[in-house]
């Protein structure tokens, strides 16, 4: 039989992870259905990243997918054979190694050799529930930083992350407006100009769990939720892995008792127009009306639709009734480029209120690029384009006139 893996600090009671695949309807009698998208699980080692920490489910039970992959690296491993080595990086404000091991079987027949892989699984699930976390906050980053050395320790492996990716340091720090509204792209190329980005290449990163929270941390919506599982996607990318998938099979369940405390990371309510007249409307890029970057096209046309239908519908009830349309940029590029792109998007909304039932000769639709009183400052000391505050100058504003 094999060592113990994980040698638990306190008398726990055990996750038996072969409980946890007849739980998820998968027989250890015949190998797991494991859907990893486009990605294959290497040879190499496997550093299982995990959260138990506030504000995020608790690491226990591993979901589906993970207890599969695990499951189908040791199914692997025959009589005699030796594994790769299977790791667990606990992440917290500072993310550690909680334990590792390889599995070495020394079975000399089929039925003692599953005996060995389970009992090396629920080795691997002790750990797992002693995975708590130590230190307050969350460090996504740092975690992935981890896992990725442990993964490339016997050659190029795999990282698993189970983790809601809601970060709450710097220099990833969501607390920040409209970081959870920013350009993918810009949020990876903002990472690695500070020399931030995990080092990833060579690795195959499978994420689970992104963007799902427990209490007292507030639930993502739909754009939202996207919009992280986007970023996160960029920045495994921009790490140089070379192939990564998400799993957006829902996380659910309360965080761990008695875990550090995390700090809550104010969620966007959705878009709701109020058409009383009193203030403006600002529909910010991170929203349902979102437009593909450096475009006029809508992420999301069906969701831009259902936003913008009671607007409309607004203005086809009262011909006295208008709305002008302001598009704002971050600023990038030149004044030239900002005032085309922020005219063409504030064009965008008019036509699609057009298409609503609109009247467009009610509604003017203008594009100020960078240049209007409510701009926030986006440049850092390097005039490296700051990505939460791009985000929150990324705008189509609405004004009523008439109400």
């Amino acid at each position: 039989m094999p060592t113990r893996l994980f040698a638990p600090r306190r008398a726990l009671a055990v996750l038996a992870v072969a409980a946890a695949l007849t739980a998820c309807g998968i027989d250890q009698a015949s190998d797991p259905t494991v859907t990893t998208g486009p990605c294959q699980v290497t040879d190499g080692p496997v550093a299982v990243a995990v959260a138990s920490r506030a504000n995020t489910p608790a690491a226990e039970p591993l979901p589906a997918g993970v207890v599969g992959v695990l499951d189908q690296v040791v199914r692997r491993v025959g009589q005699d054979g030796t594994g790769p080595e299977i790791s667990l990086i606990a992440v917290d404000g500072a993310p550690f190694v909680v334990g590792g091991q390889a599995f070495q079987p020394s079975s000399h027949n089929d039925s003692a050799l599953a005996r060995e892989r389970e009992a090396y699984l629920t080795e691997i699930g002790r750990g797992v529930a002693e995975a708590k976390a130590r230190t307050g906050e969350a460090d996504i980053l740092r975690g992935l930083d981890v896992a990725a050395r442990q993964a490339r320790a016997q050659g190029a492996g795999t990282v698993v992350l189970v983790d809601s990716g809601l970060q709450t340091v710097a220099p990833l720090d969501f607390r920040e407006p409209g970081l959870l509204q920013a350009d993918p792209t810009e949020l990876a190329e903002f990472l690695r100009t500070s020399g931030s980005l995990p080092d990833l290449s060579g690795l195959t990163v499978l994420l689970y769990g992104i963007g799902d929270t427990a209490a007292p941390q507030e639930p993502l919506g739909t754009a939202a939720r996207s919009r992280l599982v986007e970023q996160w996607s960029a920045i495994v990318a921009a790490g140089g892995a070379t192939c990564s998938y998400v799993d957006q099979t829902p996380r659910t369940g309360a965080a761990p008792s008695g875990s550090p405390a995390v700090s809550i990371v104010d969620i966007d309510p959705p878009v709701t127009l109020d058409m009383s007249g009193s203030q403006p409307i600002k529909l910010t890029d991170g929203g349902e009306v979102g437009f593909v970057t450096g475009k006029s096209d809508f992420r999301d046309p069906d969701g831009a639709a259902k936003v913008l239908r009671p607007l409309a519908g607004w203005l086809a009830a009262d011909p006295a009734r208008g709305l002008h349309l302001t598009g704002t940029t971050a600023r990038s590029g030149t004044d030239d480029y900002q005032l085309d792109l922020s005219r063409q998007r504030a064009e965008r909304v008019r036509r699609t209120l057009a298409d609503l039932g609109a009247d467009p000769s009610r509604v003017v639709a203008v594009g100020v690029g960078s240049r209007f009183p409510q701009y926030v400052h986006d440049a850092g000391p390097d005039s490296e384009l700051l990505p939460g505050p791009a985000a929150e100058n990324r705008s189509v504003i609405i004004e009523l006139q008439g109400a």
